[in-house]
């Protein structure tokens, strides 16, 4: 089996759904290209209504480099989003560096899908058909689930792993010495759970915006084994010997299931907490793309983006994470209170009633509302006691939107209590 007309990147993408009694598009994860413009491709992972991918190909200077984007996808057929960039991370066989965001953005990206195998890609370098790679036949006694893998002690980098009836196809995202992002590949057929093959490494290929360039023969990186212990787990022998356990990346739903972001189920989160020292996070909320929070106003969209607070016990600083991914941070110590909280996020659920939210919270201290971008949002506020935290509930058409816990922002010379009017 051949591999070298085909090198992809990463997305997730929605589900089946009815309408009109006929069945829409349900695009399948997996790997997809263009077949006019072989040699760079998309990795597309598909988890409810969630979407990541990632697209690969060249720099100017002909390196491989990749971008990522991801979030909660329009409808079924459709994404749209911004790129992401990273640099600074882990080497193929270096000890863990934890990754850095760039920024800006070098731009947005959406994907259309026609079928469940066709699709139209539009980015900064331009409007493209795209379609399911297929490279293998037939079924096997072993599937592995096909999608996004990783070490979750060692995020920022990850595996797109797709297996095809007796061969399996993969590609490792990271960086090289100077922190440059870069893409290998690896591809053979596969006997019974275990996988052995090379390293390859491209060059001098398309680059984002640039006419289609084929790239050059690839050139080997060292070898790999991936012996798999189940369908969501595998251990991962690097060319230094060096092994690795990985386990299937699941991606956390945006506003379907709050206890994701708070465990660190995301590439960043944990990682960014643990290096900065903080011992708990406090709090959570969400915020959507218009309104940065920071617990001051409730998102009235689906939410994208999250928020997490934590303490150290000098500084607190609230910390803004897009799809899972770090955004920015900023540090308010001199105007916040902490205390640890006990709530869990799991006692929350997306369209929580107020009465629900008062089960769980007991009666508030107080109720405030506020107008925020013209609609009603209505406020339940929980003093601080010897029993609970301090906590912010805010509803919008009886429904809950955001939970805040643990924390409270004052003016400087205010006092916790001052919670309520």
């Amino acid at each position: 089996m051949r591999y070298t007309k085909w090198l992809g990147a990463l997305c997730t993408v929605g589900a089946l759904f009815m309408q009109a009694g006929q069945v829409q598009a349900a695009p399948e994860s997996g790997w997809w290209w263009n077949p006019s413009e072989s040699g760079r491709g998309f990795s597309i992972d598909i988890q409810g209504n969630s979407l990541f991918m990632a697209g690969y190909f060249y720099e100017g200077d002909g390196r491989s480099t990749w971008l990522a984007s991801g979030g909660a996808m329009q409808s079924s057929t459709a994404y749209q989003g911004s790129l992401l960039g990273y640099r600074n991370g882990q080497t193929l066989s270096g000890t863990y560096q934890a990754a850095t965001p760039t920024s800006p953005s070098p731009g947005n990206i959406s994907l259309q899908f026609s079928d469940d195998t066709h699709g139209t890609l539009t980015w900064p370098g331009g409007s493209i058909p795209i379609e399911r790679f297929m490279f293998g036949s037939g079924s096997s006694s072993f599937q592995p689930e096909t999608g996004w893998w990783w070490n979750a002690s060692e995020s920022g980098r990850g595996f797109y792993i797709e297996k095809q009836g007796g061969s399996l196809f993969m590609a490792g995202y990271m960086y090289d010495g100077s922190g440059n992002p870069v893409w290998y590949s690896s591809g053979n057929a596969m006997s019974s759970t275990a996988y052995q093959g090379n390293w390859s490494a491209y060059r001098d290929g398309q680059t984002l915006t640039g006419a289609y360039k084929s790239p050059s023969a690839p050139t080997n990186a060292g070898s790999l084994t991936l012996q798999f212990t189940s369908s969501t787990t595998a251990t991962l022998t690097l060319p230094n010997a060096r092994q690795m356990q990985l386990t299937r990346f699941y991606i956390t739903a945006a506003g379907a299931n709050y206890q994701g972001w708070l465990t660190g189920n995301s590439p960043d989160q944990a990682s960014f907490i643990s290096a900065r020292g903080y011992p708990h996070v406090f709090t959570l909320g969400f915020v959507n793309e218009e309104l940065n929070s920071f617990g001051l106003v409730a998102p009235l969209a689906t939410p994208r983006r999250v928020e997490t607070w934590a303490y150290n016990g000098a500084n607190f600083t609230s910390a803004l994470f897009e799809n899972g991914f770090f955004v920015s941070q900023e540090t308010l110590g001199a105007h916040t209170s902490l205390q640890s909280t006990n709530l869990k996020p799991n006692q929350f659920t997306s369209g929580m009633t107020e009465a629900q939210v008062v089960a769980v919270m007991g009666q508030p201290s107080c109720v405030q509302t506020q107008q925020v971008a013209n609609r009603t949002v209505r406020y339940l506020r929980y003093k601080p006691t010897t029993q609970s935290p301090a906590a912010s509930v805010a509803l919008e058409n009886g429904v809950l939107v955001t939970v805040l816990a643990g924390y409270v922002m004052v003016d400087p010379g205010q006092t916790v209590a001052n919670i309520c009017p």
